[in-house]
């Protein structure tokens, strides 16, 4: 099949459609002016001789950007793809095409091509063909025009002539599918579901060793609750979801969490971008500009740092019974750990002779929500094999002390870990410690409300009260260093603090 190439007045806005020998009588000039400032740039200038043949050859092969650097004189005249063109413009391309295909002497009229194919394929098998190689033509058994090709997946396809569709509906059709496989825009009829590609993209991941259990099950986590909020476009080929549908589903994703909201678009979005990237789609609609990720219904909830006389309220209830769970507390109070980190802590961690505390691990679960005992800390890196939130951490006097009254008890594990539940045999959990701890405040009433990662967040805030600088707090809390987390997440400024500060004025 000829190829076309179509120019644009600017003027006008008329588009002119014309094949590569058109324009060896376009203007009168095309060839002394065009082809020639062409070859003399890009050949002549490096002492390369081409014949005329190659010249046009180079030329036409990357026509709209070679027609739009040298067409000089015909500066009104724009080179551009079908693909660019609008759908009034596209019925008037196709229309003009027809009109070429019709004068030609070979495609003088449909009945012609009719005999000419037929005559061709008596006695003869059909035979495989790539694109381009072969042209519609008429099936006496299906009694309608019919053309085979492959399509961007290697699978061969057929284009049928529709019931009461003319000849003329038909070519045009022909006509766009073979345009869009020579351009690059043709996309092959897909099943691929949002739901299919997530689950492929998550269970990949999982499988090459780039997200961990843990992960994985928060990453599936993720993709349930797509289902549930989305379910009435999750489960339809992802090449027939609009952006109205998912506008629509945005409220039903509010009523999550604005941490769950961001998970739950940051995963859409990478399955459209797997889509596209694997030609399912078109284009991303999660990147149109109208389309915004919705905020949480919720009222977002900022964790608060203990003052200083709530912090020391606790501290003084925690050291007043012998609890086991009371130490893990302490030495978390003390430290500024993740809880996972405290109870995955073994007596090879504890260095009393260098005075030091070692945290490499921590207690997490599997894709099975089985509780385990991780190999690495939450900031460990699968990709490069780094771990950031390994660190050894100075003992202060109170941990120390602390330190010491654990290690006098019996420590008899199959892990050595300093914490256990030896009543079950088992891991502590975070789970344990925070219902323990919320008794405890509902007892004791220090505070609103009280969980383990508070008392993160009142150890990194005292640190800045002091001035410690953040490289060393982020140090020792396991931060990356230059994370903006240490700062905009877990530091609050205590009533008493600022009252100190305010004092400095007066």
């Amino acid at each position: 099949m000829k190829e076309y190439f179509y120019l644009k007045n600017l003027t006008t806005n008329e588009i002119e459609v014309l094949e590569a020998e058109d324009f060896y009588i376009f203007g009168g000039e095309f060839k002394d002016h065009i082809l020639y400032d062409f070859y003399e740039d890009n050949y002549l200038k490096i002492g390369l001789t081409l014949t005329r043949e190659k010249i046009k050859l180079y030329f036409f092969s990357n026509f709209i950007e070679n027609w739009n650097n040298y067409k000089g004189i015909w500066s009104d005249l724009k080179a551009i793809s079908y693909s660019d063109l609008s759908k009034e413009e596209q019925l008037y391309v196709d229309d003009k095409i027809l009109e070429k295909l019709n004068n030609a002497s070979r495609w003088n009229s449909f009945e012609n091509v009719k005999k000419e194919t037929n005559q061709k394929r008596t006695n003869q098998k059909t035979k495989q063909v790539g694109n381009g190689e072969m042209e519609p033509y008429w099936s006496e058994t299906l009694q309608c025009w019919v053309w085979q090709y492959y399509d961007t997946h290697g699978k061969r396809q057929t284009l049928k002539q529709r019931k009461k569709e003319t000849k003329k509906q038909y070519w045009v059709r022909y006509i766009k599918i073979k345009q869009s496989l020579n351009d690059g825009t043709y996309i092959s009829k897909s099943n691929d579901t949002i739901c299919s590609l997530a689950e492929n993209y998550i269970k990949q991941k999982h499988l090459d060793g780039v997200t961990s259990d843990r992960s994985y099950k928060r990453e599936s986590e993720t993709l349930a609750q797509i289902q549930k909020c989305c379910n009435d476009f999750c489960n339809k080929p992802i090449q027939k979801v609009t952006i109205s549908e998912i506008e629509k589903s945005k409220e039903g994703i509010r009523k999550y969490s604005n941490n769950t909201i961001s998970k739950i678009w940051a995963l859409l979005f990478k399955t459209f971008k797997i889509a596209y990237s694997r030609r399912v789609i078109l284009y991303n609609i999660m990147e149109d500009e109208t389309l915004t990720k919705p905020i949480s219904q919720i009222a977002p909830k900022k964790v608060k740092a203990l003052t200083i006389e709530e912090e020391k309220h606790l501290e003084k209830v925690l050291l007043s019974s012998n609890h086991v769970y009371n130490n893990i507390l302490l030495l978390q109070l003390y430290t500024g750990m993740r809880i996972g980190e405290v109870l995955a802590l073994s007596k090879d961690c504890i260095d009393l002779k260098n005075n030091t505390l070692t945290v490499y691990r921590t207690i997490t679960r599997d894709k099975n929500d089985k509780v385990i005992l991780g190999a690495h800390t939450k900031t460990y890196n699968k990709k490069t094999g780094i771990d950031k939130g390994k660190r050894a951490i100075p003992l202060s006097l109170k941990t120390k002390k602390l330190l010491e009254s654990i290690l006098n008890n019996k420590l008899i594990n199959i892990n050595n870990l300093i914490f256990w539940d030896y009543k079950k045999n088992t891991f502590i959990t975070d789970g344990e410690i925070n219902l323990y701890l919320d008794r405890l405040n509902n007892k004791e009433k220090i505070t609103d409300r009280l969980h383990t990662h508070r008392l993160r967040h009142t150890f990194i805030t005292r640190c800045q009260e002091k001035g410690i600088p953040l490289v060393v707090i982020q140090s020792l809390v396991g931060h990356v260093e230059g994370s903006n987390i240490t700062n905009n997440v877990y530091t609050s400024v205590s009533l008493d603090f600022m009252e100190q500060e305010l004092e400095k004025i007066n």
